[in-house]
This record gives C-alpha cells, structure tokens and sequence, in this order.
C-alpha cells in the first residue's frame, strides 16, 4: 500500500489546514488537546492521560504496521484544531480504520468534525479505499449521532476495556 498524502488530505478537509504526524514530541500539546473536550472522557471512565495518549501514538491492531498508522493533527494556524488516529489498510486492505477522532472543544458543534470526516472520506475513496470503520462507546449518545449523521452505520456491538462500543462502517 502507498503512502497516504497529508498535504492531499488537508486540501481535501477543506479549512485551509496544516495536518502532520504527531510524535512524542508532541505529548504536552496533545493532552491540553485532549483535556479541551471533556465530554469525550466521561465514557471512557478516566480522563486523558500522558502515558495512555504515548501508547496510543505507537498501538497498531494486530498484523499492521507502523508505516500504515497516521496518528495527525490538523492545525488551523499554530493551533492543533483536530486529531486523527487512522490505521490503513486495517481490518482489510481496502479499508481504513479510524481509532480515534476528535475536535477542539471550543470548536465543536460548529460543523467542523463532519467537514474533516466527509473530506477524509472523499480523499479515502479517491486513494482507492472502500470503506472506513470506527468503533464508539455506546454509552455515548452524542457520538453515536455524530457518526450515524456522518454516514457510519452501526454493524455490531463488542465489549472493549472501555466498555461497550459499537463498530460502525461507511462504505466509501
């Protein structure tokens, strides 16, 4: 599998972002990130934490490889707006993986999320992509609407140490 275009990817969101890699590096600026949108917490039963958030930089699903993860953030000027932890080529060859999604706290519920999302989904399906699948707390009412309203329709249910998700598809 080719490598994914970031630059392409920003063109395709929309927004005049910026969207790089995030790395180690980068830790202290993703927790006050994460820690802007504490509602995404509440489902997860801890908040966000500097250690859990450097093992989700390198956590692969079984049989992939580091090459296929884009852990990236999208930056509107110097400020991280969005974070996406998607997985290529996962859980088929034709299929991205979305582990993680969020926006800014100050900048959600103004329609940015679905641009990033439907933008993703276009530039996914100009890569030759067929499908993305994501899985969401289904305690979590307000993501499941977010991601039912941005197309992912639920497939099953699957306990997970966070609890019980649902595992949504979108075919692209």
């Amino acid at each position: 599998m080719k490598p994914l275009s970031l630059d392409r990817l920003a063109a395709a969101c929309g927004g005049g972002y910026t969207v790089r890699r995030l790395q180690k590096a980068d830790l202290e600026e993703l927790y006050a990130f994460c820690r802007s949108n504490p509602m995404y917490y509440e489902h997860c039963g801890a908040g966000p934490s500097r250690a859990g958030l450097a093992r989700d930089l390198a956590l692969l699903p079984p049989g992939c490889r580091a090459a296929d993860k884009y852990y990236i953030g999208f930056y509107a000027g110097d400020l991280l707006a969005a974070v996406l932890d998607l997985v290529a080529g996962y859980p088929q060859e034709d299929a991205a993986f979305l582990g993680f999604f969020m926006v800014r706290g100050s900048r959600a519920g103004k329609g940015e999320g679905s641009r990033l999302v439907n933008g993703l989904a276009g530039y996914l399906r100009e890569e030759g992509f067929a499908a993305a699948r994501l899985g969401w707390e289904k305690s979590n009412p307000q993501a499941g609407h977010f991601w039912q309203k941005n197309g992912f329709v639920p497939q099953y249910e699957a306990d997970h140490p966070y609890g019980r998700m649902v595992v949504g598809a979108r075919a692209l």
